[in-house]
């Protein structure tokens, strides 16, 4: 069994947090949708495994994932036009963790591109690119990600996932072709 990392002052955090909000445990975990038990976990500690858990405990108690696990607001010059999501800083692979991000707690999953694209060219290009395009991007993943809520909520599940697996795939496709193709426009 895979033991969860453990932090105390994490859990402070989302103890007083959710004091100062004034939500009981069980409030709390009745709107991230997890049990009471879980909740108690956090509090003493336990870092939730799941990212898209963790996302929701950090917008319902109105704070950056970032302050959950650090202490410290990231500056919002840093994060400016970013999706509320989980934000990760620029290494090696930010490209795609940024926007990882924008899609996680959704039914969407974006896939590392496979046409040719290394991670260092893709890293390159998203570096290259300017502010407005990178948020761009973004903005058709957020687009992306509310229609697959959307298929997720109205069809049937085994339906569902065939269209959101080829709605992921079309999605990286696009993506991949931003990177290797800036010039495009979706």
């Amino acid at each position: 069994m895979e033991r969860r990392p453990r932090d105390p002052e994490v859990g402070r955090r989302i103890r007083r947090r959710r004091q100062e909000l004034g939500l009981t445990q069980g409030e709390l975990a009745s709107r991230i949708k997890v049990a009471v038990s879980a909740v108690s976990n956090y509090e003493g500690g336990r870092i939730p495994s799941d990212p898209r858990i963790f996302a929701k405990l950090a917008a319902e108690l109105g704070v950056q994932p970032n302050w959950l696990l650090t202490g410290e607001e990231l500056d919002p010059n840093e994060v400016r036009g970013a999706s509320t999501r989980p934000f990760r800083t620029e290494t090696s692979e930010a490209w795609y963790s940024t926007l990882q991000s924008v899609v996680v707690g959704t039914p969407l999953k974006l896939h590392r591109p496979k046409l040719g694209v290394s991670s260092a060219k893709a890293m390159t290009a998203w570096r290259d690119l300017s502010e407005e395009r990178r948020e761009e991007i973004r903005n058709y993943l957020r687009r992306a990600a509310l229609v697959a809520i959307v298929v997720e909520q109205l069809l049937p599940h085994g339906s569902a996932q065939i269209v959101l697996d080829a709605l992921s795939r079309q999605v990286s496709l696009a993506v991949a072709t931003q990177l290797s193709h800036p010039t495009k426009v979706f």
